[in-house]
């Protein structure tokens, strides 16, 4: 089902904070799918599904092969649990003299850099066979 526009499939997710591993899935539905040029698909919020996130894959031919390029992107009207740290935090000031908000949204953006370099890394090995 996921292989089509309007497809849905469980995101599974894994990630440590503090030390500890935490797991969760959340409902993702297929928004862009043209074979060979784009992926996308957004992922509900944990309430009530409410589209919070959206994620893209845009490859463009090379002559080596593609060029993948993975895009993120916070949706308006979703509740993902960043956004919900960051107002709840909003008027406070760090200890880095920042907004506690703007550090937890930094922290966050590193972290998802990290992973989409990790998982385009991990598609380019299994590509290349």
């Amino acid at each position: 089902p996921a292989r089509a526009l309007g497809g849905r499939f469980e995101g599974r997710n894994r990630r440590v904070e503090n030390g500890v591993p935490r797991e969760w899935i959340r409902p993702c539905d297929v928004v862009a799918y043209d074979p060979a040029r784009l992926f996308a698909y957004t992922v509900g919020d944990r309430f009530d599904a409410t589209p919070a996130t959206r994620w893209s894959y845009l490859i463009t031919p090379t002559n080596e092969g593609c060029l993948v390029r993975q895009e993120f992107e916070h949706l308006p009207d979703g509740l993902s649990g960043l956004r919900l740290r960051a107002e709840e935090l909003d008027d406070g000031e760090s200890a880095y003299g920042r907004p506690f908000a703007e550090v937890i949204i930094a922290v966050r953006r590193e972290e998802i850099r990290a992973g989409m370099t990790l998982t385009l890394e991990r598609m380019r090995i299994v590509l290349a066979g």
